[in-house]
Parts: C-alpha cells; structure tokens; sequence
C-alpha cells in the first residue's frame, strides 16, 4: 500500500490523486490494473473509484475492443475507466507573432471552441491583455450552457516569465512589454483562475498530457519557433531551475558563429539566429534579393526591400519539389538541430525527443537530416533514443496552456505518476 506521511485523510486523498493520474496516463484502464499499479486493495480502488464516479470525474464504459480487455480476475470484465473528458474545460491562450489565439479544451484537449485577434506590436500592455480577454470571452460565450464548465484559463507566452509572480518579463517583439503582470489582470477582467508560463513549458505539458510523452517519464521537448526553447523532464517532472529559466536553449551559443548574426540576447552566434523561423525565413529573402534562381515567388524584391511575405511553409513547399535553395535552407537547420541533439543525447540520455512548433510543418523533410546528423554525432546515444516531430494539434503551446488549468482541476501535480 502507498505509505505517507500526514493524517490518514491526507494519504487517503494522495491515494486519490495517484488514482486519477494512473486513469489519466493509461485512459481507458480496468480496476484490477489500477489496484497492481497502486499497490491498494481491490476493495480500496474500488471505494476511491466510487466517490470519482459520484463525483463525475471517472465514466464507465463498455470494454468493446481486444486489445483493451482489462486484466483476468478484475471482478468487471466488460467495464473499463476513463476520465470523463466532458468533467471541465480550461481555455488556452497564446500571445506570440503580433496575435493572440485562444482555445477552449475538455479533458481530452479536443477543441471546443477558438478565437483569435491581431494586435500592433507597439500597443501598450494593457491594451494587448484587453485582446486575450477579448478572444477568452468570445471562446467561452461560443460554448453556450457548457461556458460553466470551464475552469480557468492559461496563458502561454515566449521570452522571459516569472511564473510564481504571474509576470511576464519580457516579449521578444514587443518593445512596451515590460515585467507585465498578466495573472493580476486578466483576473480582474475576467473573474477566472488563471496561470502563467512559459511557452516551451506549456508545450511539454501538452506532450506529457497528451502527446508523444505521454508514455514516458523522461523525455526532451525542444520547441523551434520564432524562438527555440526546451522542456526537461526527469521522473515525471518538469525542470524548471532556480527562476524557471531552465531550457533556454536557443541562447546557447555555437562555435563559428558569424558576427553579422547578432541575437535579440546581445550575443552571436546562438542557436537562435541558426535554426529559428525568422533566421531561415530571413536567410531566404536575403537569397532572392541576390537573385538566387528559386521557386519561391518573389513579387518584387531588392536588397533593401526583402520578400515581406515569404513564409516557412514556402520554403517546406519549394523543398518538397527539390528547390535548390529551400532545400540548403532545411538542411542547414536540420544538420544544427542534429548537432545540438546530439549534445543532449549525451548530456540526457533519454528514451524520446519530440521536436515541436512551426518547423514541425516539415515532416521528413527536415527530420531525416536531424536523425541524421544526431546519429553521426551520438551514436551510442541515438540507438536508445528515438526522435519524433510533435504531433498534436493545434500547437502544444496552447494546448498546454489550457492544460495548465486542467491539471489543477485533476490534482495531477500531488505525488509522483503511477507506471
């Protein structure tokens, strides 16, 4: 049996809460499997089970598939558990590229309503925070009668944040936006929980809850955007460092890095200004303003007025049908993001690296240089390991945002996870 210290109400609820996170992590599971996890007895699991389907948090449902049938000898051969994704629901939000996105997600992170607004990079804090609450208000009202279901909302933003305060430091391209306390404000606008982090963090939430991760305790979630920033998992849980500034991986600095390539952080040479989606769009505008032949469609450029409305999905495009140029592009970023794996695969040894945000669009465009180039570079490392593009969509960023919320409303950050 789970021991602890604390009253016998306190371990009876960290029982609880193992209970449901095992639910969670393996969903749909039978009760003689939850009772091998947990170590209880079959009529423990089965009180604790009861209070979650009074409570509405756990459904039964038929067990219809083979290869869900629960173990011999669980008292309830056709009855499987599951959590009840209809039980709550969180909105998301991201603030990032002159736009704020918000979702409302169930307990499935299926999408049940969206809403998004652009902003001016140059507009006051306040005014941008009265556009999240704007998108939240509309994404809840699209709900109807389920709006009262909805638990909070988390937000997720890049650059610097300070989450235990609610603050966000610091947004890459937002010149006013300056130590901004969004947890305060929008609380006050919206009469809602609401949770701050980082976007890397949210990002490995979502893959943890919901993704590639969810299997695995230790894993790498690496997050290339308009910036590149990591998750570090270990035994179940987030890294976070000292002042949650673990995982600034795209202000690593690179051997050889050119002094015409300065980063938002006052040094050269990160891995930033290598492999980020402004650096390669920028490298490509900066190639057909030379008048490299290409595919790309180049309406009108000179070298003082580059191609404004290229895109990454361009580029992945022009690679699919061997554009020369797109195709040095890709590779560049894959052979730097080979490398640098490659070091955490030494560093880490895990079992999984899932690669997330705009570059995912890629596909095995860019992942074949990646594996490529770890493999060369950590050999012995990369048979242990596998790495994959991050598969959920939306992006997990906002995904984990909304599952910011839902983890408090599960209790999944009391006590380790069941395996």
């Amino acid at each position: 049996m789970l021991a602890g210290p604390g009253s016998p109400s306190d371990l009876g609820q960290l029982n609880k809460r193992r209970i449901v996170a095992a639910v969670h992590r393996h969903n749909p599971i039978s009760r003689a499997d939850l009772a091998r996890l947990s170590g209880l007895s079959k009529a423990a699991v089965s009180g604790i089970i009861q209070q979650l389907i009074e409570q509405g948090m756990l459904v039964e449902r038929p067990n219809g598939l083979e290869t869900e049938r629960p173990a011999r000898g669980s008292g309830r051969p056709g009855v499987l558990l599951e959590i009840n994704p209809t039980y709550a629901l969180a909105v998301g939000v991201e603030i990032a590229d002159a736009r704020v996105d918000a979702i409302a997600i169930n307990l499935r992170a299926e999408v049940r309503a969206s809403a998004s607004r652009p902003f001016d990079n140059m507009w006051e804090p306040e005014a941008i925070l009265a556009t999240v609450a704007a998108c939240v208000r509309e994404a809840v009202d699209s709900l109807g009668a389920d709006r009262q279901a909805v638990r909070g909302v988390g937000v997720a933003v890049p650059g610097v944040v300070k989450p235990a305060a609610g603050v966000s430091a610091f947004i890459p391209g937002l010149p006013r936006w300056r130590n901004v306390p969004v947890v305060d404000v929008l609380r006050r606008e919206l009469a809602l929980p609401i949770a701050l982090d980082w976007r890397a963090f949210t990002a490995t939430l979502a893959e943890q809850w919901y993704g590639a991760g969810k299997a695995e305790d230790n894993f790498l979630y690496i997050n290339v955007a308009d910036g590149v920033g990591m998750g570090i998992v270990i035994n179940g849980q987030l890294v976070r460092g000292v002042s949650s500034g673990a995982g600034d991986l795209g202000h690593v600095g690179l051997p050889g890095g050119r002094d015409d390539e300065p980063c938002i952080c006052g040094n050269t040479g990160c891995l930033q200004t290598r492999v980020s989606v402004p650096a390669v769009v920028h490298r490509a505008q900066a190639a057909i303003a030379r008048g490299v032949l290409t595919v790309l469609t180049a309406p009108s450029h000179t070298p003082d007025a580059p191609v404004a409305e290229l895109q990454f999905g361009d580029l992945v495009a022009a690679a699919r049908v061997d554009d020369r140029l797109a195709d040095r592009l890709l590779e560049e970023i894959g052979v730097t993001l080979g490398c640098t794996i490659a070091d955490l695969l030494r560093l880490f040894n895990p079992p999984l690296v899932v690669i997330g945000g705009a570059v995912a669009e890629a596909g095995d465009v860019l992942l074949e240089p990646v594996q490529r180039t770890a493999r060369r570079m950590a050999r012995r490392q990369f048979e242990d390991a596998r790495i994959v593009f991050s598969r959920l969509r939306p992006d997990p960023a906002i995904v984990g945002a909304g599952a910011l919320m839902l983890r408090e409303v599960l209790e999944l950050s009391a006590g380790p996870p069941l395996e």
